[in-house]
């Protein structure tokens, strides 16, 4: 299962066209949204590591980035964007529960420990 997570702004106008703008290409959600649909996998990255990625990334205009329970670096990157220079209403979180988490109670359980972030 995979989750998105986002607060944020809705935008009414078109997804961006990323041969007139230069910005990576996105797609309006059903709620208004607008999403990138080019992110930072964050799988196998930890300490500096993915420190550096994580800032690279949003120097470079990055706002989707992809994590997992099982990647182990959840306090880390909380801690990224929390330093971020970037507002977290701007930032989309895209995670997956783990295999054993997919009882109801326990997908919610996990659901709150990654909306935290």
């Amino acid at each position: 299962m995979i989750l998105l997570i986002r607060t944020g702004m809705k935008q009414n106008n078109k997804a961006n066209d990323s041969t007139q703008t230069g910005a990576a290409p996105s797609v309006i959600l059903n709620n208004g949204v607008l999403m990138p649909l080019l992110g930072l996998g964050l799988h196998g990255l930890s300490g500096e590591f993915l420190v550096c990625a994580f800032q690279t990334a949003i120097s470079c205009g990055y706002r989707l980035f992809d994590g997992a329970a099982n990647y182990k670096n959840g306090e880390e990157l909380k801690q990224c964007i929390q330093n971020c220079s970037v507002s977290r209403k701007e930032l989309f979180l895209t995670s997956k529960i783990r295999n054993r988490m997919h009882a109801y109670d326990d997908t919610l359980r996990e659901f709150e420990s990654i909306i935290e972030m």
